[in-house]
Parts: C-alpha cells; sequence; structure tokens
C-alpha cells in the first residue's frame, strides 16, 4: 500500500483539541482488505473518541479524516 500524502492539522474548540489527519492513498495499490486493516490501526491507536470520515477524493484517491 503506497500514502502519497499525510496532511496533520490541530485546532482547538471550547477548550478541546481537535487533530484532523488526513491521508491519501492511492487505490491502484490498495485492496479493500488493506482498507480495513487500515481504519482498525487507527481505531486502536487512541482507542476511543475517534470518528473515521471516508470522502471519495479523485477517481484513483480517497480521503480519510481521522478527527479525535
Amino acid at each position: 500500500m503506497e500514502i502519497d500524502i499525510i496532511q496533520i492539522r490541530c485546532t482547538e474548540i471550547n477548550n478541546e483539541i481537535i487533530l484532523y489527519i488526513d491521508i491519501y492513498v492511492n487505490l491502484n495499490t490498495i485492496s479493500s482488505n488493506s482498507m480495513i486493516k487500515l481504519k482498525r490501526h487507527y481505531i486502536s491507536v487512541e482507542n476511543k473518541n475517534i470518528k473515521i470520515l471516508w470522502q471519495e477524493n479523485t477517481a484513483n484517491q480517497k480521503r480519510m479524516t481521522v478527527v479525535k
């Protein structure tokens, strides 16, 4: 699996830190099983209070946003 771009940004709203991690992967090098493992990996990193949103970006890339 190739990870093309990682963008990390942090913001504070109402004394709460929100960390946004955007990961762009090339869909030509990733299978649906790898995608599931990637999602599980990020769920297990913080163990709670994690929302994972998948959004289509282009025809050959997918965007994953992890919000803590």
